[in-house]
């Protein structure tokens, strides 16, 4: 009774564990697309508003769910305590502080840093033309994703259910 139990309790945690993954996969789509969000309001804020960097990403933090609020935010408050850390320096502290919670892979994330470099020291238009930059970049990464995304969510459901199955008739 308790053998069968425990190997019910298998195959249902490895097919679980598929399913957890297939999830992981819609949620780092959802993040880049929040990422992508951040970078047509911040366009916006230059742009129209000409807003200054440290305002305008806590205005934008204002907008997100956590944890891209509190990035935004703390990034803005980091940036109005001058404490001699230059920008990139600010933007990477905050990206390893708040965004390491996210399911962006850690590819997604270096090249968020890439673009916090790029973004801090230039003038207005050369920052919208990263901001469009990295926007175009970003939208080709979501569509590759969105494209297989179906294909990769089924294959990591099934290889969890029939991983389970397989240990569940390895132990029998």
């Amino acid at each position: 009774m308790i053998r069968t139990a425990a190997l019910a309790l298998i195959a249902v945690s490895c097919a679980g564990l598929g399913f957890v993954k297939s999830q992981a996969l819609s949620a780092r789509v959802r993040d880049l697309l929040l990422l992508r969000k951040i970078l047509r309001l911040l366009t916006g804020e230059i742009s129209y508003a000409g807003t200054p960097l440290p305002e305008a990403f806590y205005r934008i933090g204002c907008k997100m769910e956590m944890p891209f609020r509190d990035f935004l935010q703390d990034l803005s408050v980091d940036m109005g305590q001058y404490d001699g850390a230059s920008f990139s320096e600010i933007f990477n502290r905050n990206t390893d502080c708040h965004l390491k919670e996210t399911r962006l892979t850690r590819e997604d994330l270096e090249e968020w840093k890439e673009f916090g470099r790029m973004l801090g020291y230039l003038d207005r238009e050369m920052q919208l033309a990263t901001l469009k930059s990295f926007d175009e970049t970003l939208a080709e990464k979501i569509s590759e994703l969105k494209e297989g995304l179906p294909a990769q969510k089924k294959l990591y459901r099934s290889l969890g259910v029939l991983g389970g199955l397989f240990l569940v008739i390895f132990l029998v």
